[in-house]
């Protein structure tokens, strides 16, 4: 395998995604404004919370994208990661807010702190704690609609590039 990067529907040739880079992005749902009395105000929703994506790729071919077409819905398992903040209490069962790919979570904790966990169906099950905070790591998978995408190739020279666009449905 050359890239932990994986769209499903798309066939990823042996030499056309290794150095890849994905942004994650925030989806802008309001602004940011000031209010008559110079207060700094963000005035939108803010219950919703997706990502748009940017995947970015230079190698020596291109991806099986083209059997994809501009407004197509695809699950991405990301290269870029997500953190999220829990406390440990008698019994922690949390939901994480997107399904992680199996195998990415990754707990940081202060101290020597042993955390066992399992994950399934969504849930993120953690061990008995006494209030102590811990950082949970773990790379998403996202359903997200195709925006755009595009190849290069240079005449003389080895290699091709590829660019995608992606928002969250």
């Amino acid at each position: 395998m050359e890239s932990n990067l994986i769209i499903e529907g798309v066939g990823f040739p042996k030499l056309s995604c290794r150095e890849v880079t994905q942004t994650l992005t925030p989806i802008q749902h309001g602004e940011i404004r000031r209010s008559v009395n110079g207060e700094l105000c963000y005035v939108g929703t803010s219950h919703h919370h997706k990502y748009k994506s940017t995947i970015v790729c230079a190698d020596q071919n291109l991806p099986g994208l083209q059997q994809l077409w501009v407004g197509e819905i695809v699950r991405v398992q990301c290269l870029s990661v997500l953190w999220e903040r829990f406390v440990l209490g008698e019994e922690t069962r949390q939901r994480l807010s997107r399904e992680a790919v199996s195998g990415s979570i990754i707990i940081v904790a202060e101290g020597d702190i042993e955390i066992e966990y399992t994950y399934e169906d969504g849930i993120l099950t953690l061990s008995e704690g006494d209030g102590e905070e811990i950082m949970v790591s773990y790379r998403p998978i996202l359903e997200m609609r195709i925006k755009a995408f595009d190849f290069k190739k240079a005449e003389w020279e080895k290699g091709t590039g590829w660019h995608l666009d992606l928002e969250e449905v």
